[in-house]
């Protein structure tokens, strides 16, 4: 093996050469594998930082709490979708227990932002401003069942 940056220069002639193995000292040799191995080693920790970070946001590990609950790109947009999904489901329960009509399969039910029959007013995704406690009013003396 050649190293290249091994190389002496003579100053009588002027010219340069690869330094040949048996010319290099132990103590120059050990410390060649030395600087080797922290080479690869920096190279295997820069491998181990970029396959452990996140892909989407780069900033934190990727592990599973933050895959569900800490990625700041994913907060943006599917963590509302995921919210948004399970309220549909909801929403297609309790409408389902009032018997208004719904598709068979919950994952099909595009909720309404109103929903109502005469024991109940189901609203969707709609805010509500109050400085009260809301609570559930039923029609009609329906009484909410455990």
């Amino acid at each position: 093996m050649k190293f290249v940056w091994l190389s002496v220069s003579s100053i009588k002639t002027g010219t340069r050469r690869i330094v040949r193995p048996d010319e290099l000292s132990f103590v120059t040799i050990i410390i060649i594998i030395i600087i080797i191995i922290i080479i690869i080693t920096i190279i295997i920790i820069i491998i181990i930082i970029i396959i452990i970070m996140c892909k989407i946001c780069g900033q934190f590990q990727e592990i599973v709490d933050h895959l569900v609950s800490g990625c700041p790109e994913l907060a943006k947009t599917e963590y509302i979708e995921r919210h948004s999904k399970a309220a549909a489901y909801l929403h297609w329960t309790i409408c389902k227990h009032y018997n208004i009509k719904v598709q068979d399969k919950h994952y099909e039910h595009e909720p309404a932002t109103v929903t109502e029959n005469q024991p109940a007013t189901i609203l969707w995704d709609m805010p509500i401003q109050t400085d009260k406690e809301i609570f559930l009013h039923l029609k009609k003396g329906n009484k909410l069942q455990k």
